[in-house]
C-alpha cells in the first residue's frame, strides 16, 4: 500500500502515516500498533517514523529522509542547521520524499515519483538504496553532530596505518567511522569523501547519482572507545608566499605567511623551521621561530628572510616543517623565484636550433607510446577506479603516473595534470575522479611515480614528464 503528504499538510501527512502502520501491522493481528520484525519495531509519530532497533534509535520525517539516529543517548545527525535534514538527497535544494510505503515489516521506501530512497532497518544497521530517474544530478549528503568528535577511514590505502582525523577535516574518504565523544559511532559505507566545516558540522558525501543508477549506502552502529588521532592527524600547516607571484625582487628577502590549526583538547608548543634550498639542493638559509599552538583553534604566523639572504637570481624551494619534541610532524613547500630577470639565460637559440628541433620531435615521433595502466586493487573503490599508468616519453625515457576514473562506465571530461618546477611526487587524484572527471597525473622529472604495489621498484630512468 502506498500514502503519501504534501508539503504544508501535515495533519494528512500524519494521518496517512498512521494508516500505513497500521495497515502494515494488521496483516500480524488487529491488536498491534506498530510494524515489528524480530528485532525492529516501526511505530508513527507526530510527524514521520520511529525506528527501534537493539544497537539505535531513528526517525525518518514526514519527508521521508532520515533525520535523527540516536546510538545509546547520543544524537549523531544535525538536522535543525541551515537547510540541513540530516541525511537526504541534494538536487538543487533538499528534496522531499513524501509519498512513502512499506514493502516490507522492516523497510520503508519515499519517494517523489523522481527520486527515491529504499530503507531497510536491521538490528545495528541500516541500508539505503538511493536511485532517481530524473535531472538535475543528485548527492546524497550525511551532516553529523557536533558531539561526533573523530572520523576514521574504514579504507586505507595501507591497511596497516591507521588513519584518524578529528573533526572538522576534508579527506577523500568514502567508507568512514564518525564517533562521538561517548563512544557512539555510526560507521557510513559508499560514499565519496568527508568535509567540512559547513555550518560548523561535518559533512559526509556520496557524489554524483547518475540517473537511472542504483547506489547503495550503509550505516552500521555501536559503541566502542574514540580512536585517538595522532599528533600529526590532529595538526595543519598551510603556507603562502607573500611576494606577489612568488617573485622576490632584487635586494629583497621572502615572506611566507603561515596557518597551524591545532584540533587537539589542550595546548601544542611547536618550532616552525624553514629551509631555503637551491636547484643544486644547497642549503641557502635556515630559520626557527617557536609557537604556542591553542587548543581546537588557528594560529597565523610570518617568517620572513632579510635582504641579502639570497645573492644568485635562480628559483628556490622553501621546505616549512613543524616541529614539537624534535619530531617533523608536519611540512609544506612553496617554490620562489628570487630577481629572476637577472637569470642568466640565453634570450636568443643559436645557430643550430631548428636543426636540433627538428631531429628532436623526428625521433619523439618515432618513439612509441606503448601507454599502458595496472588497476590498483587497494585505492579503488566503489565510486573510484585508480590506475598506474606509464608511457614512453623523450628518449624512451618511462613516463609514470597515476590514472583515475569514476567507476561507474560512462563518458566524462578529462584532466590533464602536469607537474610544475619542483613538484613532489605524483599522488591519485581520486578528489577529482569523484567529482566525475578522469585525471591523469603524470610525475615530475626523476620521480617514480606511481607504482601498483609497495614491490614494484621503477625501472628508471624516470620520465621527464614529456
Amino acid at each position: 500500500m502506498h500514502v503519501g503528504c504534501r508539503r504544508g499538510a501535515s495533519k494528512y501527512c500524519l494521518a496517512a502515516l498512521a494508516a500505513l502502520v497500521l495497515a502494515v501491522a494488521a496483516q500480524a493481528g488487529p491488536e498491534n500498533t506498530a510494524v515489528t520484525s524480530p528485532a525492529v519495531t516501526i511505530a508513527p509519530l507526530r510527524e514521520g517514523l520511529e525506528i527501534t532497533a537493539p544497537a539505535y534509535r531513528a526517525r525518518l520525517g514526514a519527508d521521508g529522509n532520515l533525520h535523527s539516529l540516536i546510538v545509546g543517548d547520543t544524537e549523531l545527525l544535525e538536522d535543525k542547521v541551515s537547510i540541513s535534514r540530516g541525511a537526504f538527497l541534494y538536487a538543487d535544494e533538499p528534496k522531499p520524499l513524501p509519498t512513502i510505503s512499506s514493502p516490507a515489516p522492516d523497510q520503508v521506501v519515499a519517494t517523489d515519483g523522481s527520486y527515491s530512497i529504499s530503507y531497510h532497518f536491521r538490528p545495528n544497521e541500516i541500508e539505503l538504496r538511493l536511485r532517481q530517474t530524473a535531472t538535475p544530478v543528485a548527492l546524497f549528503f550525511v551532516v553529523v553532530s557536533e558531539r561526533v568528535r573523530t572520523a576514521k577511514n574504514l579504507r586505507p590505502a595501507d591497511p596497516q596505518q591507521q588513519e584518524v582525523s578529528s573533526v572538522p577535516t576534508e579527506q577523500p574518504w568514502g567508507d568512514v567511522q564518525f564517533t562521538a565523544d561517548s563512544g557512539a559511532y555510526v560507521a557510513l559505507h559508499g560514499g565519496s569523501r568527508i568535509w567540512g566545516p559547513w555550518s560548523g558540522r561535518e559533512i559526509w558525501e556520496l557524489t554524483r547519482l547518475e540517473k537511472g543508477q542504483e547506489y547503495r549506502v550503509t550505516f552500521t552502529m555501536g559503541e566502542a572507545p574514540p580512536p585517538a588521532p595522532t599528533l600529526r592527524q590532529l595538526l595543519g600547516l598551510q603556507v603562502l608566499v607573500q611576494n606577489p607571484d612568488h617573485l622576490v625582487p632584487a635586494g629583497s628577502g621572502p615572506e611566507f605567511s603561515l596557518t597551524l590549526d591545532n584540533r587537539a583538547e589542550q595546548p601544542v608548543r611547536a618550532e616552525a623551521m624553514m629551509r631555503l634550498t637551491a636547484p643544486n639542493g644547497a642549503v641557502t638559509a635556515e630559520s626557527f621561530q617557536a609557537v604556542t599552538l591553542e587548543p581546537k583553534a588557528s594560529t597565523s604566523m610570518r617568517m620572513r628572510l632579510g635582504p641579502g639572504t639570497l645573492e644568485r637570481p635562480d628559483f628556490y624551494r622553501a621546505q616549512i616543517s613543524l616541529v614539537v619534541d624534535g619530531t617533523e610532524v608536519k611540512q609544506a613547500e612553496a617554490v620562489i623565484g628570487y630577481a629572476v630577470e637577472s637569470i642568466n639565460e640565453k634570450p636568443y637559440p643559436p645557430p643550430d636550433f631548428d636543426e636540433f628541433w627538428s631531429r628532436t620531435m623526428t625521433e619523439a615521433r618515432g618513439t612509441p607510446l606503448e601507454a599502458a595502466v595496472t588497476r590498483d586493487a587497494a585505492r579503488s573503490n566503489d565510486w573510484v577506479q585508480v590506475y598506474a599508468a606509464t608511457f614512453l616519453g623523450f628518449g624512451g625515457a618511462t613516463v609514470r603516473g597515476w590514472y583515475c576514473t569514476p567507476a561507474m562506465p560512462g563518458r566524462y571530461p578529462g584532466l590533464l595534470l602536469l607537474p610544475g618546477y619542483a613538484s613532489p611526487p605524483a599522488e591519485p587524484p581520486s578528489v577529482l575522479a569523484g567529482k566525475g572527471y578522469a585525471v591523469l597525473a603524470i610525475a615530475v622529472q626523476g620521480e617514480p611515480g606511481a607504482a601498483p604495489t609497495a614491490a614494484t621498484a621503477p625501472d628508471c630512468p624516470c620520465g621527464w614528464g614529456t
